[in-house]
């Protein structure tokens, strides 16, 4: 899992209309993405191995509806890595959006 507390306005202003989430993905895969770019690219992210982040999953109507969109995430993260598309780095959809 991926946590993510601070973003700097700096890295922020990178992103199109400060969408620092790929709109490609509707619940899952966005934040690997940021992830991804805060490390490979550029080298700015900051592990803290103290911290604990306690997530509580209740079973609700967000979370049933997170569910749901797991396969098309899932498959919109292969076709991204398949066509090396990394938000952040460059800004290729294969969606026109979430919605897609």
């Amino acid at each position: 899992g991926a946590a993510f507390g601070l973003l700097g306005r700096k890295f922020i202003d990178r992103f199109p209309d400060s969408m620092v989430f790929c709109p490609d993905y509707i619940h899952y895969g966005g934040d690997s993405e940021l992830g991804r770019v805060a490390i490979r690219h550029f080298e700015r992210i900051y592990q803290c191995k103290e911290a604990i982040v306690s997530h509580l999953r209740l079973h609700d109507n967000t979370y049933n509806l997170a569910r749901k969109v797991k396969i098309h995430d899932k498959k919109i993260y292969s076709r991204r890595k398949k066509k090396r598309f990394l938000w952040g780095v460059n800004f290729e959809l294969v969606t026109q959006g979430a919605c897609d």
